[in-house]
């Protein structure tokens, strides 16, 4: 794609559009993490053995679904940046070997968030606009958890109100979307459907998640582009072809 210098509403057509490239490489993603949560609900409802692999689901599914992010974001990379794509067997090897910084950039986030949001919402925003980044960054520039949240925070100066708005955009066009699917669920579901509600949870989180790790992953670079142009254009331009 062309590296440019991008508005919020360019940031979020270009992530639509690496998103249609690579659909079915990041829904494989994230339903390789919702389908086994999807299928735990059936089994946790049945006898002891029946449980355990339940459980055994449950845990599969929730590791999956923890480095989904990071598993997206390299697709969006290759992407942005001309480089040749991959499959998720080269993908997932490059994020295993970086899981520890990955859990510990991610646990460190989400706590402080927790915290801030809890005291009166506005440190959390703050937090939230530090930590964009994370945790990308981890396997973007291939950091260890704290010079990521560093890095983070060095590139969301200057460009904080512009991480929120985008935050909030994509937050209200996610609620609205599982908000009538909810309200849709409501209207059908009897107590039989538990596992066919689970699924169906799945899949549209498979569809609609992608496009927010992308966006976050787009609007990185944008934000590299902006104050580290030079650096990023040699980065493309030595990219193998």
């Amino acid at each position: 794609m062309l590296l440019k210098s991008r508005s919020n509403l360019e940031v979020i057509d270009a992530a639509i559009e690496i998103y249609k490239r690579n659909f079915p490489l990041v829904i494989s993603v994230y339903l390789l993490a919702m389908i086994p949560m999807a299928l735990s609900e059936g089994f946790l409802q049945g006898s002891f053995f029946g449980k355990l692999i339940g459980i055994i689901l449950l845990i599969v599914g929730a590791v999956m679904y923890f480095f989904a992010p990071t598993i997206v974001a390299l697709v969006t990379s290759d992407t942005y940046l001309g480089a040749p794509k991959r499959e998720l067997s080269q993908l997932y090897p490059i994020v295993y070997e970086k899981k520890w910084d990955i859990i510990k950039a991610s646990l460190v986030k989400t706590i402080f968030m927790s915290i801030g949001f809890m005291l009166l919402i506005i440190p959390g925003l703050i937090v939230l606009k530090r930590y964009f980044a994370i945790p990308a960054l981890v396997v973007l520039e291939n950091l260890p958890s704290a010079a990521a949240r560093r890095r983070s925070s060095e590139l969301s100066e200057g460009h904080g109100l512009r991480i929120l708005l985008l935050y909030a955009i994509v937050g209200f066009a996610m609620l609205l979307v599982f908000g009538l699917m909810m309200a849709l669920i409501a209207l059908s579901a009897t107590s039989g459907m538990l596992f066919f509600i689970s699924l169906i949870q799945g899949i549209v989180t498979a569809l609609v998640y992608p496009i927010f790790d992308i966006i976050i992953t787009v609007l990185y670079y944008d934000i590299r582009i902006k104050k580290e142009g030079f650096d990023l254009q040699v980065a493309a331009e030595t990219l193998p072809q």
